[in-house]
């Protein structure tokens, strides 16, 4: 008798949870769909506010301080810089000047290590480092994930800083 009655009990309960089940897929049936048709949506202006995209470097107030590729859990971040002349920019964060003692030669950042995760951007002092709401970085070749934010002018600042700091040199040693 016992099997019996567990026998209609299970058909009980899997005709119970098959109805749930199609129930809630009834209700779905009718929403609109949150599909985006990427190509066709302007998904970039959807983002929010704080969404964590892209790396982006300002040269202008970057003072080379290397707390950003410190910082960095996975290495990502490679400067190369030469010292030279004190000079002050204005920070971002606060709006403060900042001396800048080092002028990067070389800012490379390997997106295709980056995790995203914002660490780099919190030491800055100067701002100069952000995440921006660029989410394509699909490529063909892997090298191309390798971003280099020096410009030319900075080189040519860092170029004649190293003038400058021989030039020091040589008549210190006259």
């Amino acid at each position: 008798m016992k099997a019996f009655v567990q026998w209609f009990r299970d058909i009980y309960e899997g005709l119970s949870t098959t109805f749930k089940g199609m129930a809630i897929t009834f209700r779905h049936l009718f929403r609109k769909p949150v599909t985006v048709e990427y190509p066709e949506v302007d998904v970039q202006s959807q983002l929010p506010e704080r969404y964590r995209g892209i790396l982006h470097v300002d040269m202008e107030v970057c003072i080379s301080c290397h707390l950003c590729s410190t910082a960095c859990p996975i290495d990502c971040i490679a400067i190369d810089d030469v010292k030279g002349d004190k000079t002050s920019v204005i920070s971002r964060t606060t709006g403060k000047l900042t001396t800048k003692v080092k002028y990067p030669k070389s800012f490379l950042i390997d997106i295709s290590k980056c995790m995203f995760c914002g660490l780099c951007v919190d030491p800055c002092p100067t701002g100069a480092i952000h995440h921006t709401n660029k989410f394509e970085g699909s490529v063909t070749d892997m090298k191309q994930l390798v971003y280099e934010y020096v410009r030319p002018e900075d080189i040519e600042l860092a170029e004649e800083q190293v003038k400058k700091l021989e030039e020091k040199l040589a008549e210190k040693a006259k």
